[in-house]
């Protein structure tokens, strides 16, 4: 009647399989667990999942940075995309993203071209989504004197009968 998925079938108890492989090439992410506390400052060149607790910075430029539902982070964050599920005290520097979830607490600023905060997040402080990337235009000076400026043929005043305009 009802259909057996093929772990069901060949008797493979689900809850104790390995989780699934990664693509060739993608590592798993370092990560902080329940139980453990770090104090100062964490580099490199891995994605990162904070479960524990984690005062000082994060720089990971090139990577994702999640802040789990037990994560407890009061630090300032640098990531190519930062999630928040957890708690953070400290700024947000998103290369590309940052998401607050639903269960996300962030009191800091969050700077990054792209931002999301989902319904029922916690957040205080200030959002800049400028991107880097684009330079902004240099605007150009008004001309002092505005006799000194050209005017073209399609701009020039009409003379209006009565009023006394040119």
């Amino acid at each position: 009647m009802w259909k057996k998925s093929e772990d069901e079938k060949i008797g493979v108890d689900a809850s104790t399989s390995p989780a699934p492989k990664r693509a060739a090439g993608v590592e798993e992410p370092s990560m902080v667990g329940r139980g453990i506390i770090i104090k100062g400052d964490v580099t490199g060149n891995q994605d990162l999942l904070i479960q524990g607790q984690l005062d000082g910075t994060v720089t990971l430029p090139d990577n994702e940075v999640v802040v789990g539902r037990d994560g407890r982070v009061n630090a300032t964050i640098e990531a190519r995309n930062i999630i928040i599920e957890g708690t953070v005290e400290g700024d947000l520097r998103g290369i590309e993203q940052i998401v607050v979830k639903s269960s996300g607490d962030v009191s800091g600023n969050i700077s990054a071209p792209r931002v999301g905060l989902e319904d029922g997040a916690l957040f205080k402080g200030s959002i800049d989504m400028e991107p880097k990337s684009h330079p902004q235009p240099k605007l150009q000076p008004l001309p002092d004197d505005e006799s000194d400026a050209p005017v073209k043929d399609d701009e020039k005043q009409q003379a209006i009968p009565g009023t006394g305009s040119a």
